[in-house]
């Protein structure tokens, strides 16, 4: 085809809007005489896939289901065979705000993550129902969001040994997540808590593929809850940006309108469930309830 400017003219693409304005969005279509179809069919080949392409070639908008978590990886995640609870130890990851979000769930042998239980409080009430779910779900190891809540956080490790406070991480050349515990001689400016930090993007990542490896499974509850659950687990989107070394890298991005707690729920979530095999140790299984089965045999002899 020909792109020549004799073949082309504007179309205004919002004939409603009530203002004036002037906007002008160039592609490579653009200047057909400089980037030819020749040129980026051969660029094609430089991309390991057709939405890096679209993005970095024609700069405009493109998303790969494959990178993104949709309505149906969600759907097929939810459990239907009965309960997902059981008598194992758990784990929590709560998402602090005015409405908190709370995820109770645990990894299992072969990789899967288990959410067996969801919820949302208000902040006033987010210690006693965390100290209630623990004693109902044999809770070992809670990670929760660090800010904007950082001494509710130090209140409440004071009580609890296994709680960390989630702190988002930008450094790509940790693991997915380390935990760094509180220097009491450290100098004033560092936070005075116990942290889990978690690398954002590349844990957002590892929950992607699981979900579209088929690792993960929630324990539907009722419609209002499961809907709000689906909306905020594909609210964000896996966007490719410049970082400040202004190298291409990939982050996920919030929608404007939307919400996504329960994805940094889940995300705490999975971060207690691979804390608890290095924290174990320190778990008292006092506090939680354990029922003893006794089997009685008779004996023919009369003695004891």
């Amino acid at each position: 085809p020909s792109l020549q400017r004799e073949h082309r003219k504007w179309i205004c693409e919002n004939p409603s809007a009530v203002f004036e304005a002037k906007g002008f969005y160039v592609t490579p279509f653009e200047v057909p005489n400089v980037v030819t179809i020749p040129s980026l069919v051969k660029e094609i080949t430089k991309y390991k896939s057709w939405t890096e392409f679209v993005n970095q070639a024609l700069g405009e908008t493109a998303n790969n289901t494959d990178a993104q978590l949709t309505k149906t990886d969600i759907e097929k995640a939810q459990w239907t065979d009965g309960t997902l609870r059981t008598s194992e130890m758990h784990n929590i990851g709560i998402d602090v705000g005015q409405i908190c979000h709370i995820a109770i769930g645990r990894l299992t042998q072969a990789g899967q993550l288990h959410i067996v239980h969801r919820e949302r409080c208000v902040l006033d009430k987010l210690k006693e129902r965390k100290n209630i779910l623990k004693r109902e779900f044999r809770v070992a190891v809670t990670v929760m969001d660090s800010q904007p809540e950082t001494n509710l956080v130090h209140q409440m490790q004071k009580v609890d040994k296994n709680l960390y406070g989630g702190v988002y991480s930008q450094n790509r050349k940790l693991a997915t997540y380390e935990v760094v515990m509180v220097d009491k001689n450290a100098k004033e400016g560092k936070l005075p808590i116990n942290q889990a930090r978690i690398v954002r993007d590349l844990g957002f990542d590892e929950l992607k593929d699981m979900y579209k490896a088929g690792l993960v499974f929630w324990q539907p509850q009722d419609d209002q809850e499961d809907g709000l659950f689906a909306d905020h687990s594909t609210d964000m989107t896996r966007e490719q940006v410049l970082d400040r070394s202004n190298e291409m890298i990939y982050t996920w991005a919030k929608s404007k309108e939307g919400q996504d707690h329960y994805m940094h729920t889940t995300l705490y979530l999975h971060t207690a469930c691979r804390l608890m095999p290095t924290v174990s140790k320190n778990v008292s299984l006092a506090s939680f309830p354990i029922s003893l089965k006794l089997k009685v045999s008779q004996k023919t002899d009369s003695a004891v």
